[in-house]
């Protein structure tokens, strides 16, 4: 669907501006690593159960997760997404704006650097100056943006932060474009597709980009997967240094390398956020490490090429333009006074392998009648 009624927007993309987002409240844990134990089950029922998950997660979702519909059709309203430059979050903003637009609403952008994460906070009271219904932005944490949150509700503008994982929030009402089981369950079928793959001796290195508690989350349900299915696996949890990799990717790289090199019995590399490990296969091979599988989670465009070349072996991939057209039906929700729950149920995902990897980056985790079905919801027609 084409986007109309946009702003004029810089271009996007720095890889310096995406890794020092949210620097301010990196933890000094991230240059710590830590062993996960290993799980209680194990043998060839564990690889049959994890095989059996993996599969069906391989399969194209066929519906969205929202099942409740609006109480009447609903009246237009303003709306604001504030994108950053990471393309994750460009693409559910401009799911977010094509769904409103399908119900009628005005809406606008603005745009935010993540190298300097006070710019959010600056473009929200920009946003709240022009009196809209609701705003909404991707991946911030709190810290970022919680000393806005009083000025937000003394107006009753609602602010609708999207994919920003589990945290303690001073505005517990809030609704969540994407809830953080897509992320916990499409991490799940990743660690169930890894037990397979490797018959149950799977021993996975993960490197995680921890300062984003969305991602951890993928982390967290493919540790559940190896408790539940693999006793024989193991992980070893290597938190992203992030201040390293926005100086010099290769130097992130690197540490991985080093850390595999001194403990031969990994065979795959995992990645919370594909977007954080480019080159890796070429650093691995250089170091003699070509049996090493990476596997991960949030690809982009070229990660479909590279697991179709043999480079990458497996990701789990949230889409995020149906992502945002929940972020849409919160709005819409709470514009009728309805509880915006249902809007918090996820988005779907997929597991993609080589067996699935033709589906493409636009459609990979996208029900084929998404947008029926939304507007079904909203009493569209």
């Amino acid at each position: 669907m084409e986007i109309t009624n946009k702003t004029a927007r810089r271009v996007r993309g720095s890889r310096l501006a995406r890794t020092a987002l949210l620097g301010t409240v990196a933890a000094a844990a991230l240059t710590i690593s830590a062993v996960i134990p290993a799980g209680a089950s194990s043998g060839s029922a564990g690889v049959t159960r994890a095989r059996a998950v993996a599969t069906a997660a391989e399969r194209v979702p066929t519906h969205i997760l929202q099942t409740t519909r609006l109480k009447t059709k609903p009246t237009s309203h303003k709306f604001i997404f504030i994108y950053d430059d990471i393309q994750q979050s460009q693409v559910i903003g401009n799911g977010a704006i094509a769904g409103l637009q399908a119900a009628g609403w005005q809406t606008s952008e603005l745009e935010w650097f993540t190298a300097n994460p006070s710019t959010l906070v600056t473009e929200l009271r920009t946003a709240l100056a022009q009196h809209p219904f609701a705003v909404s932005f991707a991946g911030a944490t709190e810290a970022v943006w919680g000393s806005v949150v009083a000025a937000y509700k003394a107006a009753h503008v609602w602010l609708i932060p999207s994919v920003v994982g589990p945290q303690a929030t001073t505005y517990p009402a809030y609704p969540i474009g994407a809830n953080i089981s897509s992320f916990l369950q499409g991490g799940a079928a990743l660690g169930d597709w890894t037990i397979a793959d490797a018959n149950g001796h799977a021993n996975v290195l993960v490197s995680d980009v921890n300062v984003y508690p969305i991602l951890t989350t993928a982390y967290t349900g493919f540790r559940q997967a190896f408790r539940a299915n693999c006793s024989a696996c193991k992980i070893h949890y290597l938190p992203m240094d992030l201040t390293t990799w926005a100086t010099n990717s290769a130097t992130t790289n690197g540490q991985i390398v080093s850390w595999l090199r001194q403990n031969p019995t990994y065979n795959y590399v995992m990645t919370t956020d594909l977007t954080f490990t480019g080159g890796l296969r070429s650093a691995l091979n250089t170091a003699g490490l070509n049996n090493v599988k990476i596997i991960g989670a949030q690809p982009n465009p070229p990660d479909f090429s590279a697991l179709q070349a043999g480079q990458e072996s497996a990701f789990v991939a949230n889409n995020n333009t149906v992502g945002g057209w929940a972020i849409a039906d919160a709005a819409l929700r709470l514009s009728e006074g309805m509880n915006p729950a249902q809007s918090n149920l996820g988005q779907p995902y997929q597991l993609v392998t080589p067996s699935n990897v033709s589906i493409g980056f636009n459609l990979v985790g996208k029900p084929a009648g998404y947008i029926s079905g939304y507007r079904h919801l909203w009493r569209l027609g």
